[in-house]
């Protein structure tokens, strides 16, 4: 009785075509091509860099020694692997519109390869396994393009069987270049390293490790607990949902955690680090951990605008600029949802919300050159309009405001606390006070700069405790009313006006001297 099986080799450097039946073909030491056709069919390549086509039915491919192409159908393939059998690439399904959802194709490693021995890669589309000799590696050509490409069971000598939830909570590692890419994870672990070039690096679902590298990086994490990494240059982290962790690296980064229990870490000489947290979602944790060399007595905390800023002084304890603010926590001030639930030191220190709010705020809220309108908050606030007609709100705690000559018309609403106006450059014999409805009025004689503390008649806690003039003298506010009443028979000196000052009209110079410390 004839066999139902063809059977046929190579001899020679070709091309074998099989059947409408199940066909066994074998090629030879060359590169060959065998075509399988219908029916379930056996291809074996044997040496040489083959190509082996499976068609339609339920076929087993086997490369051979040499880097092979091996192209399923859309039926139940089998692609065998062994060690030293090169560098293969299989196409699954490429030649079928659709996957048949009974068909579960099979990557089976022979002998001497172990589960140990393999790294999961994805580069690109592809998903590359790699031995660990460096020389053996089978690429699955789109398989995170769409499912129609998988290859759903791989299997081991050993009897160790994968499906494709195994594949996906194994670490799957994507490198990029030094050129700007999109790398995109996929349902497990995925780690994604952008190196070079402005890369978007795309998470997923999973718990994902994702390192930007050099350049200006896009991170999404997407869902799961993430790591995000942004390295050299200005970066976007976004974590996404699930409980994140977020490093901006060098560079000046915004970070976003998403929804979920985020830890932000900031390292010194990181650059300036943006942070926009969530209010989408209940019981969200937001956590700022400061590194080694960023000790609490060496970090101000500042109000600026809508943000919270903690900016690094080791030298002094009061900030003027941006050049060593570590991080802005945006709308800190106007949207409680989205405050920092805790500042972690790597001391082991800890500072909550009432720990911020109670501190001295050793920073300062400043203004632009034009009319600002700057609030502080509970804690310890410093204010300096700068030039302008500006508003400064300290509202609770021992406020702070800073006043110099050419910051122009300011007014003051003072609130309780044990307030201080700094007059940084202006002496005490300087200065002129009156009153004005219940507001009073200090300006700056020769000049036209003056400052309003809004209903300081009406009220002991609307009023400034201590006036500090440029020449280190202080006066308390309880020995304002007699200034204010000396003065008041006076005419003030005009602006510009070198003359008529209160050192030269005699009592009132005395009272002046005597009143400022």
């Amino acid at each position: 009785m004839e066999s139902s099986i063809h059977q046929a080799s190579l001899e020679y450097e070709g091309e074998l075509e099989g059947t409408s039946g199940a066909d066994q073909l074998t090629g030879s030491s060359g590169d060959d091509t065998l075509l399988g056709f219908e029916g379930d069919d056996t291809l074996s390549g044997g040496e040489g860099n083959d190509q082996l086509f499976g068609d339609n039915g339920n076929n087993v491919l086997a490369g051979g020694r040499g880097d092979d192409l091996l192209i399923g159908g859309d039926d139940a393939d089998v692609y065998l692997f062994g060690l030293g059998d090169g560098q293969d690439v299989i196409q699954d399904n490429a030649l079928a519109q659709v996957n048949d959802s009974k068909a579960h194709d099979e990557l089976r490693f022979g002998e001497g390869i172990s589960p140990v021995d393999l790294e999961i890669l994805r580069v690109g589309d592809d998903l590359i396994f790699q031995h660990v000799n460096g020389e053996d590696s089978v690429t699955i050509e789109k398989w995170f393009v769409n499912e129609r490409y998988w290859v759903e069971r791989v299997t081991f000598a050993d009897g160790t069987a994968w499906g494709v939830n195994d594949l996906a909570a194994r670490v799957i590692v994507a490198t990029g270049s030094e050129r700007l890419e999109t790398l995109t994870g996929w349902i497990g672990k995925d780690h994604l390293v952008g190196l070079g070039g402005n890369d978007i690096l795309k998470g997923m679902a999973g718990d994902d490790l994702l390192e930007g590298g050099a350049g200006n990086d896009t991170l999404l994490g997407g869902q799961g607990d993430d790591q995000l990494e942004g390295g050299d240059g200005d970066d976007l982290l976004d974590g996404g949902a699930g409980d994140d962790i977020l490093i901006g690296g060098r560079g000046n980064d915004t970070l976003m955690g998403g929804e979920g229990h985020d830890v932000y870490r900031i390292e010194p000489g990181a650059g300036h680090a943006v942070l926009v947290f969530s209010a989408e979602g209940e019981g969200n944790i937001q956590v700022i951990e400061l590194g080694q060399g960023l000790s609490p007595e060496h970090i101000c905390v500042e109000h600026r605008g809508d943000d919270l800023v903690l900016t690094h002084n080791p030298y002094q304890m009061q900030s003027y600029g941006d050049s060593d603010a570590l991080v802005s926590v945006r709308d800190w001030f106007s949207n409680p949802a989205v405050r920092t639930e805790q500042i972690r030191f790597a001391d082991g220190t800890v500072w909550t919300v009432e720990d911020l709010a109670g501190r001295v705020i050793e920073g300062r809220g400043w203004g632009q050159e034009q009319g600002d309108s700057l609030t502080g908050w509970e804690g310890r606030d410093h204010l300096q309009g700068g030039a302008g007609n500006d508003i400064l709100n300290g509202d609770n705690g021992d406020d702070g405001y800073i006043f110099r000559l050419g910051d122009g018309q300011d007014r003051i609403q003072d609130s309780q606390g044990n307030d201080t106006l700094r007059l940084e450059d202006i002496a005490a014999d300087k200065l002129w006070f009156q009153r004005s409805d219940k507001d009073l009025r200090i300006s700056v004689q020769g000049g036209a700069d003056f400052i309003t503390v809004s209903n300081w008649f009406a009220g002991a806690a609307n009023q400034i405790e201590t006036l500090v003039a440029g020449d280190g003298k202080r006066l308390l506010s309880s020995q304002v009313q007699a200034l204010v009443d000396a003065m008041a028979a006076f005419n003030p000196p005009a602006s510009g006006a070198t003359s008529g000052q209160p050192g030269e009209q005699g009592e009132l110079a005395t009272l002046v001297s005597s009143s400022w410390k």
